[in-house]
């Protein structure tokens, strides 16, 4: 434990250290960059369309359904709005550049809120733990990937670990006006998704049962949210041109009418396997510390936050893993805290875990390479992305086969923010079929396949008789060899990009 507690005595330098969060800062706008792309389709077309169609430029009629069944909350396509315009008026019109600026001010806000979480919970961590809780704070493998994305599950989970670390810093005596700080933080994410409200509901419980705050504070902080949502109700009325509560239509859409459902059912123990699954190795560690802490660290307000959130979620029968996604910056504090609370009663436990911790910082370091170099979700704006910038001001036909066009998830919605107009898409079954492909002298000819097209050494036999050069894949070499260690599931989503070149 020898170097564990050497940097635990520099870290108070270290977490105070310009050096330090502008380095955290470099390596979170480094994945930013690369993360092109969306994790999940409702990150682009419930939030980024929504505000593309404010800005003139998408159609109401190829939105999502959630617009018409105005469902959707209008805060985060308003401040996609905002940038939108701000951009444009920078005269920054680029698509893929605006992309990863919205990334890239998630990124700069999440590095900023981290740190003030840690500074709000150091003093719950021995000294000679700090230092791993500060690194691990931004740098366990999947927080990078979250932390960037402008979606409703990273924003929300953002301003609800402000809300802990406000609570946090109110028990030190460090907070003013709480009731009023904490209405305002915590109603803005629940505007970011409404989800967020079970996590404010548990806050509540914790307030009245834990905190001895009298029922005038409850009361005060319950009128201040309340507000908030009422800015949400004017700002709605912005998107959707008519006043509407899109917090009761969701829940009448996706409770009520089981709407969700259709996009699949899975059972309540699905949220036990996120945990323990999701996060690679550390996640068995997780639900073990989790449940520890629930009986130990009973009276902290995270553990009644948490309870009610996956408790909920697991009875909703639609599940996902992004769900949780609120949750994930709170995994360091809880890995930290009960590791401590079991090394206080073992002496062995020292020496198995430092092996423990070696192994799996090697893994998270593989884990941080993997999502620093590779694209958001199925990786197919990344192709769009490439072709957007070699061959801009050019005629280009795209041969694809099925399923993987980059322009295209599905009929509707439609993707317009991404719309290449100089781009004609032709789709094909597979490169087997005779004259697979349209070539013109009017166009650039490209070639789209995945890594299921390629069935082994004929298939790039075939794409070199037809004269066709490999210039893009969007997950290298060395992040497919790392990914086989943590998801190997991810390498089913690699694609090639051929150019015609006779």
């Amino acid at each position: 434990m020898t170097n564990i507690s050497t940097c635990s005595r520099r870290n108070i330098y270290l977490e105070n250290s310009t050096w330090f969060l502008t380095g955290m800062l470099m390596i979170y706008l480094f994945v930013a960059y690369n993360s092109s792309g969306y994790n999940n389709a409702d990150e682009h077309f419930q939030i980024v369309e929504f505000a593309n169609y404010k800005m003139g430029r998408t159609p109401e009629s190829d939105l999502a359904w959630e617009f018409n069944a105005k469902i959707r909350s209008g805060i985060q396509p308003a401040v996609c709005y905002i940038l939108m315009r701000l951009a444009s008026w920078f005269g920054c019109n680029d698509p893929y550049a605006f992309a990863f600026f919205l990334r890239a001010v998630t990124a700069v806000g999440s590095i900023f809120i981290i740190r003030f979480f840690i500074r709000s919970y150091i003093h719950e961590v021995e000294f000679k733990y700090r230092c791993i809780y500060v690194l691990s704070s931004y740098l366990i493998w999947f927080l990078p990937y979250i932390n960037v994305r402008f979606s409703s599950e990273s924003w929300s989970g953002l301003f609800i670990l402000l809300s802990l670390a406000i609570i946090k810093q109110d028990m030190r005596g460090k907070v003013k006006n709480l009731a009023y700080l904490l209405g305002l933080v915590s109603g803005v994410a629940i505007l970011f998704r409404y989800q967020s409200a079970i996590l404010v509901f548990g806050l509540f419980l914790w307030f009245f049962f834990m905190s001895g705050r009298d029922v005038v504070f409850l009361l005060k902080t319950a009128l201040v949210i309340l507000a908030v949502l009422m800015i949400g109700f004017t700002i709605d009325y912005w998107l959707y041109g008519e006043f509407c509560f899109t917090l009761y239509n969701y829940f009448q859409v996706n409770l009520i009418q089981d709407v969700a459902s259709q996009y699949g059912i899975l059972p309540w123990y699905e949220v036990i396997f996120y945990i323990i699954f999701s996060p690679g190795p550390i996640g068995i560690f997780l639900f073990a510390g989790l449940i520890l802490l629930v009986f130990k660290k009973f009276n902290d307000p995270i553990f009644w936050a948490v309870i009610p959130f996956l408790v909920v979620h697991a009875i909703i029968p639609h599940k996902e893993l992004r769900f949780l996604f609120p949750l994930a910056n709170l995994i360091p504090i809880v890995l930290v805290l009960s590791y401590q609370q079991i090394a206080r009663h073992t002496g062995v436990f020292k020496v198995v875990s430092l092996m423990v911790v070696v192994i799996l910082s090697i893994y998270n370091v593989a884990g941080i390479i993997c999502v620093a170099l590779r694209p958001a979700g199925n990786g197919k704006i990344a192709v769009a992305q490439f072709i957007h910038r070699k061959y801009k001001n050019q005629k280009v036909i795209l041969n694809c086969t099925e399923g993987i066009n980059p322009y295209s998830d599905w009929a509707f919605p439609k993707d317009r923010f991404y719309a290449h107009e100089l781009v004609k898409v032709n789709e094909i079954a597979t490169i087997w079929q005779p004259r697979f492909y349209i070539n013109t002298t009017e166009r650039k000819s490209l070639l789209l396949i995945s890594n299921d097209d390629i069935t082994g050494p004929r298939t790039l036999d075939l794409l070199r008789e037809q004269h066709y050069v490999l210039v893009f894949q969007n997950v290298s070499n060395l992040v497919q060899t790392l990914t086989l260690f943590y998801d190997r599931e991810l390498n089913n989503k690699v694609l090639y990009l051929y150019e015609f070149k006779p």
